[in-house]
C-alpha cells in the first residue's frame, strides 16, 4: 500500500472514531431525553390538553422529541453511509482516495439539507418556551410583551434565513455559510438573557412584596427561583457555545487539532442537549404547581 494511501486511511479512521464517539454519546443522550421527554408529556395531559398553553406546550414537546428522533437518525445514517460507500461498496473506485472522494460527493447535498434544520428548530422552540416563561409574568404590560414577541419574530425569520441558505449554499461561500448560524446563535442568547432578566426582576418585586410574611417561600416562588437559576445556568453555557462556534469559524483556531476534535463531537450533542433546557422548565414547573393544587 503506497504512503499517501496508508495517509489517507489514517485521516479516514481519525474522522470515524471520533464521529463514533460523537454517535455513542448521542444515543445515550437521546435515551436520557426520552425519557426526559416521557415525563413531561404525562405531566401537561394530566394538566389537560384543553387549555390552549398548555396545549401548545405539549405540541412543542411533541416537536422537539421527533427533532431529536431525525438528529439521531441523521448521525447514524451518515456514518453508516459513508462506511458503506468507502469500505463495503464494491461499485466503487477502487484506490480508497476515490471512494472518499465519491462519498463525499454523494453526501454533502443530502447533509445540507437534513442538518441545517432540526439544530436550528430545537433552538427556536426552546427560546419559545424560554419567551413563555416570560410572558405568563408580564401580563400587564404591553411594551415587555411586545418587545419579546418582536424578539422573538425576528429570531424565527434569522433561523427561516439561516436554514434555508444552509441548505443550498455553495462551498465557495463558506465565510457566510458559518457566520450567519453565529448570528443566530447571538440572538438566541440575547433573547435568553433578557427573558432570564425580566423573570430575575418579577421574582425579586414578587420577594419584596412578601418579605413580611411569615411563610413567603411557596411553591411558585420555588418555580421562579428554578427559572432564573436554570435561566442563568443556560445562558453561561450557550454564551460559551457561542465563544466556541466562532472560534470553530476561524481558520486560525479550526485547523487545530483539539479543536477539530471538538467540533466534530460537540455540535452534535449540544444539539440534543438544547432539548433537556425547555423539556425540564415544563417538567419542574408543572411537576410544582400540581403538586401545590393536590395539597
Amino acid at each position: 500500500m503506497l504512503i499517501t494511501e496508508a495517509e489517507i486511511l489514517g485521516n479516514f479512521g481519525y474522522w470515524l472514531t471520533y464521529f463514533v464517539i460523537a454517535d455513542g454519546v448521542s444515543c445515550i443522550v437521546f435515551g436520557a431525553y426520552v425519557v426526559a421527554s416521557a415525563i413531561a408529556l404525562n405531566l401537561l395531559c394530566r394538566k389537560g390538553l384543553k387549555r390552549p398553553a398548555v396545549l401548545i406546550l405539549f405540541i412543542i414537546q411533541v416537536f422537539l422529541i421527533l427533532l431529536a428522533i431525525w438528529q439521531v437518525a441523521v448521525l447514524n445514517g451518515d456514518i453508516l453511509a459513508q462506511i458503506f460507500n468507502i469500505l463495503v461498496n464494491s461499485k466503487s473506485d477502487g484506490q480508497l482516495e476515490g471512494r472518499i472522494s465519491a462519498s463525499n460527493t454523494e453526501n454533502v447535498a443530502w447533509d445540507k439539507d437534513m442538518w441545517a434544520w432540526p439544530g436550528s428548530i430545537i433552538l427556536l422552540f426552546g427560546d419559545i418556551v424560554v419567551v413563555w416563561r416570560a410572558w405568563v409574568l408580564w401580563e400587564s404590560s404591553i411594551a415587555v410583551r411586545s418587545l419579546l414577541l418582536v424578539l422573538v419574530m425576528c429570531e424565527g425569520v434569522v433561523n427561516i434565513v439561516q436554514s434555508v441558505y444552509s441548505s443550498v449554499v455553495e462551498a465557495s461561500s463558506h465565510y457566510y455559510d458559518s457566520q450567519l448560524p453565529n448570528l443566530y446563535l447571538l440572538l438566541s442568547l440575547a433573547l435568553n438573557i433578557l427573558a432570564t432578566t425580566l423573570i430575575a426582576y418579577r421574582t425579586w418585586m414578587h420577594l419584596k412584596a412578601t418579605r413580611h410574611l411569615e411563610f413567603s417561600r411557596s411553591q411558585s416562588l420555588n418555580v421562579l427561583f428554578f427559572l432564573v437559576e436554570s435561566g442563568s445556568i443556560f445562558c453561561i453555557i450557550q454564551a460559551g457555545y457561542c465563544i466556541f462556534m466562532i472560534l470553530s469559524s476561524s481558520s486560525s483556531y479550526n485547523n487545530t487539532p483539539s479543536m477539530y476534535q471538538s467540533n466534530i463531537i460537540l455540535p452534535e450533542v449540544a444539539t440534543l442537549v438544547l432539548c433537556f433546557y425547555p423539556t425540564s422548565v415544563i417538567i419542574v414547573s408543572h411537576m410544582m404547581l400540581y403538586q401545590t393544587e393536590v395539597s
